[in-house]
């Protein structure tokens, strides 16, 4: 009976690596350890509890950032797409100050998705450079344009960092870089989770348990999933925060 179990278990494990999990799939994890851990922020601020809940919510950063470069690399109009990570940015900031600071507005951190947003404007920079600046006729080595291109992002993104830490974006310059370290790494499975775990030990602290999302990040099968639920993504944000701050109001 045990070896039934067994076999049965390996079967399954060896179908989810096989078939891998879909954006969609990622987005559902991102969002589940999200909760997990805006729930902890929000109503237990410190304890065991609060820790280990926490603790579980460093998975959805890394994999959020790592959505932004898919989303990038398959939709359909990058404008749109930057635009509506703006629209929510701007929604959020109110549900986002009432919910962890009880207050109408504070600018004492941003929310989430003005980082994603910056790591987008990013890795734009980072495409226009490689495939579409144009460099002086002189630089016609090929040794030559690759210096000079990584130059030029260098002089754009270090900049973005510098402001990244002065106006209070959630999780600062290290944010802007995992998604630049997934966008240069996109097609190098091993190189994604490295850059996964770069980032935690950037960030340093509670983060390091964000190391365990390398495992769907390495199930993930290059499949964006299900469109339907995309509108969904955006609204839960800021409509579970401000929920958050309802509930915390009554109790």
């Amino acid at each position: 009976m045990n070896t039934q179990k067994t076999v049965t278990g390996d079967n399954i494990i060896g179908t989810i690596k096989s078939v891998g999990i879909d954006g969609t799939t990622l987005k559902w994890i991102a969002l589940v350890t999200m909760v997990i851990d805006h729930l902890a922020a929000v109503f237990l601020h410190s304890g065991l509890l609060c820790t280990v809940l926490r603790s579980i919510g460093r998975l959805s950063f890394p994999i959020f950032a790592f959505l932004i470069v898919q989303g990038y690399m398959h939709t359909r109009n990058r404008n749109k797409y930057a635009l509506r990570l703006l629209l929510f940015a701007i929604i959020s900031e109110i549900p986002y100050d009432l919910a962890f600071y009880n207050t109408f507005f504070v600018l004492r951190k941003q929310n989430i998705f003005f980082t994603l947003l910056a790591g987008l404007v990013a890795i734009r920079i980072m495409d226009y450079i490689t495939n579409e600046m144009k460099f002086p006729d002189f630089i016609v080595d090929k040794g030559m344009v690759v210096m000079a291109q990584s130059a030029a992002e260098i002089a754009v993104i270090l900049p973005m960092c510098f402001l990244a830490e002065k106006v209070n974006l959630c999780y600062s310059f290290a944010g802007i870089l995992i998604i630049v370290l997934f966008y240069s790494l996109r097609d190098s499975k091993s190189g994604i989770l490295w850059a996964n775990v770069m980032f935690a030990l950037m960030y340093g602290g509670i983060q390091l348990f964000g190391i365990a999302a390398i495992l769907p990040l390495y199930l993930y099968n290059n499949k964006p999933g299900d469109r339907r639920y995309k509108w969904l993504f955006y609204i839960f944000y800021p409509a579970h925060l401000l929920l958050f701050w309802g509930i915390r109001k009554l109790i």
